[in-house]
């Protein structure tokens, strides 16, 4: 949907300031009460700027910017403090900024039939915030401007997700998240989640979005996690509104970890946790010494994360067994010491 924002240059600064009121939607008469003027610098909002003459506007909410309109100061009696060299900026937090524009503004003609001109077109870059400066003038002792024309578009979607790594980090249950966006509008925060199964997710950490034009990197660290666990960011707009990213798989099991017997040697008894390769039942068996079947059992897979199971073996001969776990066609092995 496209919008026009008319700048009626009535901004509180503490720069000289003038109510404008426009009575023709394309013509501008010369009366010095219908523009904005600055007769001294004042400390710009935007750090770069330094001390400038300039002007900000709050869009109250993120837009696409396109074609920008500028009268320059049309005073009957002096255009030359109406601005030659301007910067546009644009911004989404207010403290951000980049550089959208840089024009040169021919003096106004201090004529009631001036119409202005299409000076720029900001190309959609997304903002919240605009900020006109002054760099030069055409002479005059004050920097002014009579009005400001921009068409403003809804902003699209609040980011640009250009990618989602979940890595194993350098210990045992620790992950490592990273995304990039390439521009962001309107992003409150990221809820960062985690599952184990890739259907019930339990936050674990709000990240606070950085709303750049430009490319943004975030990064976030877990401890504790399962081994093998689901990873998915939640994006959040300022007023609430929730998107779902894609979900990232961190699979930082060892082969070691996706069978473990212990305690082994064993006394009594020992368990058993084993990791499912798939969907398909898993086959237990313990051989002895001699190669003979002592104990086998059928477990039934659903679907869990890690599997679980007990072996007593308080009666058996003390000695060296062979546990032998067999899941469809994947198999592993591990010799069991009896104390």
């Amino acid at each position: 949907m496209k919008r026009f924002l008319l700048l009626a240059l009535l901004v509180t600064t503490t720069s000289i300031t003038y109510s404008q009121e426009v009575y023709n939607p394309d013509r501008h008469n010369t009366s010095l009460d219908n523009a904005w003027l600055s007769c001294y610098t004042l400390e710009s909002p935007n750090p770069t700027r330094g001390e400038s003459h300039w002007v900000m506007y709050d869009l109250k909410g993120s837009f696409e910017l396109h074609e920008v309109q500028i009268w320059n100061l049309n005073d009957g009696g002096d255009v030359s403090q109406g601005m030659q060299d301007i910067a546009i900026d644009v911004s989404i937090d207010g403290e951000n900024w980049t550089e959208a524009a840089a024009i040169t503004l021919a003096p106004a003609p201090a004529s009631g039939y001036f119409t202005g001109a299409p000076v720029a077109d900001l190309s959609g870059v997304p903002g919240r915030y605009i900020l006109i400066t002054g760099v030069t003038n055409h002479g005059g002792e004050c920097y002014g401007l009579s009005e400001v024309k921009i068409n403003l578009q809804s902003a699209s979607l609040p980011i640009s997700l250009v990618d989602f790594k979940a890595e194993c980090g350098p210990s045992a249950g620790d992950v490592e998240l990273s995304w990039t966006t390439s521009s962001e509008v309107n992003n409150d925060y990221y809820q960062v989640q985690t599952s184990t199964d890739n259907e019930t997710w339990t936050d674990v950490a709000e990240v606070t979005g950085l709303n750049l034009i430009e490319e943004n990197n975030y990064s976030y660290s877990i401890s504790g996690s399962n081994a093998l666990s689901y990873y998915r960011l939640v994006q959040v707009d300022y007023d609430g509104t929730e998107t779902v990213l894609p979900v990232e798989l961190a699979d930082c099991t060892s082969e070691d970890e996706l069978f473990v017997i212990a305690p082994n040697p064993v006394v009594n008894s020992t368990r058993i946790s084993y990791l499912p390769m798939s969907g398909n039942d898993i086959q237990v068996s313990v051989v002895n010494a001699q190669g003979k079947l002592v104990t086998s059992k059928t477990i039934s897979n659903q679907n869990q994360d890690m599997l679980n199971f007990d072996l007593d073996m308080e009666n058996w001969i003390p000695g060296t067994y062979m546990l032998k776990i067999k899941e469809g066609p994947y198999s592993e092995q591990k010799s069991l010491v009896k104390m």
